[in-house]
């Protein structure tokens, strides 16, 4: 469920307004009903435009309830109070790993890999790394579960069981690692498989190699894809979004951001020649997009990495 709140003149927004009342509907559905609720806050605005990316950070910061618990409120100033914790640096490690091993990039064993190194170099209690395993079990749960039938009963029924016991069962970071890496592996060619049992895999998956070949042309749409492989754009839509737990306009944004940010570290081009070539005709359009999906604009991005760099 989503909520949108409207603060008259005489309501500061400081964030105060919403966590109240949403504190008082907690308590009453605790009291009254047989279920918890837990709430993620996105932040104020001034303007209807850019309220979807409020609702994509309150999805965001509710995608931390593991580490909050049942019941939470978690807003930004609540993520901002545990980013220097010990774990929490590494959820965001945890989502990408989880995001490559759904997608099938290949890549999912280096993010492990790059996970158990940072993991290692700190120290980590067995609740740590207990809360770090629920994380990662509650966004595997996430995203296998908007698979196909077969692929959920795979996970329901004989993974998922195995990483919760992982949990209590895992007293060394080695002996952690090493079983969800063996647990990951197994699981990885059967859900390959049951990808493969479906008649649209092999042609959802040449519309993802088309996007990636293809990010760079400004008429690049879910409706010129559709017409190209024949199919009905909200079916397409659907099977792309189940296949790979993504929308279609989500990936397509993803890729062009990740060859922008390349161009911008590893090349001179100024940021408007930069935008043509990752698919924007107007450069502004491709500031407000870089902006919303990184939090910066595009110029300040490159400032920032070079001010790292040279620090």
């Amino acid at each position: 469920m989503a909520v949108v709140f409207y603060l008259n003149d005489s309501q500061k927004p400081d964030g105060h307004t919403v966590y109240d009342f949403m504190k008082k509907l907690q308590d009453w559905i605790l009291e009254n009903l047989e279920f918890t609720v837990s709430v993620g806050i996105g932040s104020e605005t001034q303007t209807l435009g850019n309220i979807p990316q409020c609702y994509a950070e309150a999805k965001v910061h509710l995608s931390y309830k593991p580490v909050f618990g049942l019941g939470s409120l978690i807003g930004i100033r609540d993520v901002h109070a545990k980013t220097e914790g010990r774990i929490f640096p590494h959820l965001q490690s945890v989502r990408t790993l989880v995001k490559s091993f759904r997608t099938d990039d290949g890549q999912w064993q280096n993010h492990m890999i790059s996970l158990f190194q940072a993991l290692k170099k700190g120290r980590f209690s067995q609740g740590d790394i207990n809360q770090i395993t629920n994380y990662l079990i509650y966004h595997l749960n996430k995203e296998l579960m908007e698979m196909t039938g077969e692929a959920q009963e795979l996970w329901a029924t004989e993974y998922k069981p195995v990483l919760e016991a992982l949990v209590e069962h895992s007293e060394k970071l080695e002996e952690w690692h090493e079983r969800l890496v063996m647990l990951l592996s197994e699981l990885e060619p059967r859900v390959r498989a049951a990808r493969c049992a479906r008649n649209n895999h092999e042609l959802i998956c040449q519309v993802k190699a088309y996007i990636e070949t293809h990010y760079f042309d400004p008429d690049l749409s879910l409706n010129r894809i559709s017409d190209q492989y024949e199919m009905n754009p909200r079916y397409l839509s659907k099977l792309f979004k189940e296949e790979f737990g993504e929308k279609f306009i989500d990936y397509l944004l993803r890729i062009r951001l990740e060859e922008a940010q390349r161009l911008l570290l590893k090349t001179d081009l100024p940021v408007h020649n930069i935008a043509e070539r990752v698919g924007y005709v107007h450069v502004i359009s491709f500031h407000r997009a870089f902006k919303n999906g990184l939090g910066v604009p595009p110029g300040d991005f490159r400032k920032k990495t070079e001010v790292k760099s040279n620090g």
